[in-house]
């Protein structure tokens, strides 16, 4: 009992701190536009975004949100599309992206900006 309070809470919290993660990323994004060699934070800005909605999706998760009356609105195929892309999909393009923002950072780096 005690270890489902506490796992709840700590979901929540890093719900919470990657909203926060997600929303200075979208301010840092501005700046990248800007200035040439701030490029690869603009794959970076959308893994953070991405790691934000995959902790809520988590979140979801772990409180059973998608067996609750709460999503019955839903059709079944789509909440059972949520579920496996919060454990497959979302984790794929969060890796696509930061594989990008290391390959443009690392070309940057080089001199090879363009």
């Amino acid at each position: 009992m005690l270890y489902d309070w506490v796992y709840g809470i700590s979901q929540i919290a890093a719900v919470v701190l990657s909203c926060i993660a997600g929303i200075i990323a979208l301010s840092i994004f501005k700046d990248a536009r800007k200035q040439e060699l701030l490029r690869a934070w603009k794959p970076m800005v959308a893994a953070l975004v991405l790691f934000a909605v995959e902790e809520l999706l988590g979140l979801f998760r772990t409180f059973d949100v998608y067996g609750t009356a709460a999503l019955s609105w839903l059709p079944s195929g789509l909440v059972k599309f949520l579920t496996v892309s919060a454990t497959h999909i979302v984790p794929f393009f969060i890796l696509l992206f930061l594989i990008a923002a290391l390959i443009t950072q690392i070309n940057i780096k080089r001199g090879w900006v363009a």
